[in-house]
């Protein structure tokens, strides 16, 4: 079998794949250098505006889905009773009217009674005073004008002490205030 011989005669596609020799051949190889850079940078430049159409269209597709679709809702889980009875404790801890407890203990204050302590107790509505003075009987006359308050339901006297220790020799006194009904501690506020 033969071989095919090819030969290329000296021409323009010879020139510009660098068979021919000359300045001719030369600027002719240049000139399709720069053609064919220039064909590839369009085609680049089309790509990358092809490339971020699709993108805006895909995100347009997904935001429509998302509109058109309606959010699933989460399954509700009960709580169990011992988180319920953790919440209601901590709601009754936040909602100890302080606001009203300060005022009436400030509205009876003397210089003769020291509050040393205020120890709330939400879950049974109480407030437990440590109170301290000189002398026995303003304390007792503190303890009565917080009973005739509205604020609290009931004033009971827990402990008292002198401390003898001390050269002053001090009273002191721990409170069982019971605190009056919400709605009756509103009432109060407003008269």
């Amino acid at each position: 079998m033969r071989r095919p011989a090819l030969t290329l005669r000296a021409g323009f596609w010879a020139g510009a794949f660098g068979r021919a020799s000359g300045m001719p051949a030369r600027i002719a190889s240049a000139a399709f250098a720069l053609v064919a850079l220039g064909v590839l940078a369009a085609v680049l430049a089309r790509y990358g505006e092809l490339h971020a159409a699709v993108l805006t269209a895909r995100a347009a597709a997904a935001s429509a889905t998302q509109a058109a679709t309606p959010p699933v809702a989460a399954a509700v889980v009960p709580p169990s009773p011992h988180r319920l009875s953790a919440l209601a404790r901590s709601t009754q801890h936040l909602n100890v009217p302080w606001a009203a407890i300060l005022d009436e203990l400030e509205r009876h204050a003397t210089q003769d009674v020291a509050l040393l302590g205020i120890e709330p107790d939400a879950v049974q509505g109480r407030v437990r005073l440590e109170l301290e003075s000189r002398r026995l009987q303003p304390l007792v006359d503190f303890a009565q004008r917080l009973g005739r308050s509205s604020t609290f339901e009931r004033v009971a006297l827990a402990k008292h002490d002198t401390v003898e220790r001390d050269p002053a020799a001090p009273v002191r006194m721990s409170l069982e205030v019971k605190l009056a009904r919400p709605g009756a501690m509103a009432y109060a506020d407003h008269r």
